[in-house]
């Protein structure tokens, strides 16, 4: 183990290939330092309340044993937000999600000062979204020059609806690189570290359900099973695990979905699209979700599967939709656009010269920048409505753009041969 330790630390020094592996990592602990004290006296107070109530939700399951499907601890914590003046939605006391999920917030709960622990949160996300560029350059075989690459991570980490899912202090963004990773792993093979990341996906399953059953669909197709049979067995372990804190954890979760129940398909789909969009519809448009499923299975049947470029689109496809058929009120699937954005940057890049991509860099730019200014300045119902609007417009905007692309992702040579 030392002759080892000793052998790196002896190639980082004197080897020219350590020396650009040593720059590499000062460079990434600089970058990584200087994102954490950003966020933490300057975005940090912008994090919702919503992120005390999982942080205090972790620490009571696995310091203290307490379930959070109870409603005597939804009360305690209610209660706490009460007294505390936090500022949270009423339905975020009611848990409906698996207990495994308070693994992804128990780390920052330990965290003593609660500032310094949304700031970590902010900048792990970052981390995840810079993974979730990066597996997805290697995955469309996309090479641009240094200089795109740092603008393409530094707007993207700032798009609004990444953005406002940060900020929300929910774990979207975590639960999007893990789904990224799952094809990422199954392109090189690793299908025992996809399997894992594919259970770990399933850490908000109805948020993202018709995501996770697009991308299930994709791995059967491709006779995947070591993939799948993986993701049960970690499934498996973590239900196994979180049982040892709370033993009818599965149980209180089935209860929460069915006997209180706060999304689709459970809840009504007429008020759950009435809330959500805050306008009056009539029982009709229940034939929305349907049409829209549609179209997916129709796609799924006619877009192949062998590329990768192929694969993400009908996980873009299905994340658009996602927003729409799943009509819970919170924003959390929408960070499922970003697959779309990255494609749809992918196929624009290979056509447009650098004054149209430098419109493009101050469109992410001014969006993302206006929503944050009005989130600090707008009342919070008239920003809600503002925010759904924009989500709405931009879903249409990159729906549009994929099916419009989807000849050139299926034969990617037909864009070089365009420019010729």
């Amino acid at each position: 183990m030392l002759r080892d330790i000793n052998r790196l630390i002896k190639y980082i020094r004197s080897d020219s290939d350590g020396k650009v592996f040593r720059n590499r990592i000062v460079i990434l602990i600089l970058v990584i330092t200087s994102a954490l004290l950003f966020n933490r006296f300057v975005l940090s107070s912008y994090v919702s309340d919503d992120l005390k109530i999982s942080l205090n939700r972790s620490k009571l399951v696995f310091q203290n044993g307490k379930s959070p499907y109870d409603e005597e601890i939804q009360n305690y914590i209610k209660g706490l937000a009460r007294d505390e003046k936090w500022m949270v939605a009423d339905n975020t006391f009611e848990y409906d999600l698996p207990l495994f999920q308070a693994f992804v917030y128990f780390p920052f709960a330990l965290i003593p000062d609660y500032l310094w622990a949304s700031s970590v949160f902010i900048t792990v996300n970052q981390i995840c979204i810079f993974l979730a560029i990066h597996m997805l350059f290697i995955l469309l075989g996309w090479e641009p020059k240094i200089i795109d690459r740092v603008f393409v991570y530094v707007l993207l980490i700032g798009v609004f609806f990444l953005q406002k899912n940060i900020l929300s202090g929910n774990a979207s963004v975590i639960q999007l690189t893990m789904i990224i990773a799952v094809i990422f792993n199954e392109e090189r093979k690793k299908h025992i570290v996809a399997g894992i990341f594919l259970g770990l996906s399933f850490i908000d399953p109805i948020s993202m359900l018709l995501t996770l059953i697009v991308l299930l669909i994709i791995l059967i197709s491709k006779r995947e099973f070591s993939i799948i049979l993986w993701s049960i067995i970690t499934i498996g372990l973590l239900t196994i695990f979180t049982i040892i804190f709370n033993q009818n954890w599965i149980i209180g979760w089935l209860k929460s979905i069915f006997l209180t129940p706060l999304r689709f398909p459970v809840v009504n789909y007429v008020n759950g699209f009435q809330e959500k969009f805050g306008i009056s519809v009539q029982r009709l448009i229940i034939i929305f979700p349907i049409l829209l499923t549609s179209w997916m299975v129709l796609e799924i049947i006619r877009m192949p599967k062998d590329t990768p470029g192929e694969k993400i689109w009908l996980l873009s496809v299905s994340g658009l939709l996602n927003y729409y058929v799943m009509v819970q009120t919170s924003i959390y699937a929408s960070v499922l656009f970003f697959l779309s954005l990255i494609l749809l940057i992918n196929v624009w890049w290979k056509k447009i010269h650098g004054t149209v991509k430098l419109i493009l860099y101050l469109f992410l730019t001014g969006i993302s920048a206006g929503v944050f200014l009005l989130e600090i300045i707008t009342p919070t119902a008239f920003l809600a409505r503002g925010i759904t609007l924009l989500l709405v417009s931009t879903t249409f905007l990159l729906m549009v753009n994929l099916y419009w692309s989807r000849l050139w992702i299926i034969r990617p040579y037909l864009i070089s041969n365009s420019m010729d």
